[in-house]
């Protein structure tokens, strides 16, 4: 699942000369393996809103529309960036700004 992502993140933090730097590494991943993201997405019942990146290296689209569709909440809303990864500052800025004003519409929209 989505919390199993620490395979990538271990990835990149090999490349760090000092892994006591990392804010998140390996180890707290490994410590949320054995969280059931299905299980309490079905259990949430608030608005959520959900983006992720086409090329996020991280978490798959898969596995965050699967999660999603678990979500019971009829105001939920999962958007995908194409062209974006994991993390906004990493994409452009036209796709920030699309990113932005989408969540501030969603947020208008449905709190």
């Amino acid at each position: 699942g989505a919390f199993n992502a620490y395979r990538n993140l271990s990835r990149k933090s090999q490349e760090n000369a000092d892994d006591d730097l990392l804010l998140v590494g390996k180890p707290f991943w490994e410590s949320l393996s054995h969280i059931d993201e299905l299980a309490l997405a079905k259990k949430m019942n608030k608005p959520i809103y959900t983006l992720i990146g086409d090329q996020d290296t991280y978490v798959s689209l898969e596995e965050t529309q699967q999660v999603f569709a678990a979500f019971l909440h009829p105001a939920k809303k999962l958007k995908v960036f194409y062209g974006g990864d994991h993390g906004i500052e990493a994409v452009s800025r036209p796709l920030r700004e699309e990113f932005l004003l989408d969540v501030v519409q969603w947020f208008n929209k449905t709190l």
